[in-house]
């Protein structure tokens, strides 16, 4: 992609090990990785099926203006509150996913998008990229691209600290 450079860091971390108590993502946040030391937004991506349109599954406490971003700034965007207040029931969801490392752990904001269509394929021998609807990574691709371009122009990323959300677990 061509444009002009950009004034913050962006770190891609694809890790593994999520169905094992989270170990990569909580490896990389709690290690004496440089780059973790800096992290101030989270951008989890998700998946329960395979494919579809993604879906905000959590937002969290105080980060409102992440969901307005990502509200203004997606070009499909796609969510509702339901699901944020249905995961923080204290058992009403089986699991969790890297975004609760990021948050309880790095003492990150940031949002969660997931993947919720075809989940009777999801962690099948039937889970294979042939899978994925057309048009299913476009469109997430695209979202997720407007929400960091968002995101990194926003002068709250600067006042995005660990403190903030420290104490926002609710598990």
């Amino acid at each position: 992609l061509a444009g002009p450079r950009l004034e913050r860091g962006v770190v891609f971390n694809l890790n593994g090990a999520e169905e094992t108590n989270w170990m990569g993502a909580h490896g990389f946040v709690s290690g004496d990785h440089e780059w973790a030391k800096g992290l101030r937004v989270v951008l989890n991506l998700e998946a329960v099926g395979s494919g579809g349109r993604d879906h905000i599954l959590q937002v969290g406490p105080l980060n409102h203006w992440i969901a307005q971003a990502y509200a203004a700034a997606a070009p499909r965007p796609h969510g509702t509150s339901i699901v944020q207040e249905v995961f923080e029931i204290p058992g009403a969801i089986p699991g969790q996913t890297d975004f609760q490392v990021y948050r309880d752990y790095g003492g990150c904001v940031g949002i969660e998008l997931v993947w919720l269509s075809r989940g009777e394929l999801y962690h099948t021998v039937n889970d294979v990229e042939a899978a994925i609807p057309p048009g299913a990574l476009q469109h997430t691709g695209e979202n997720v691209l407007g929400l960091l371009g968002a995101l990194l122009a926003d002068p709250r990323l600067d006042t995005a600290t660990k403190e903030v959300c420290s104490h926002t677990s609710l598990y």
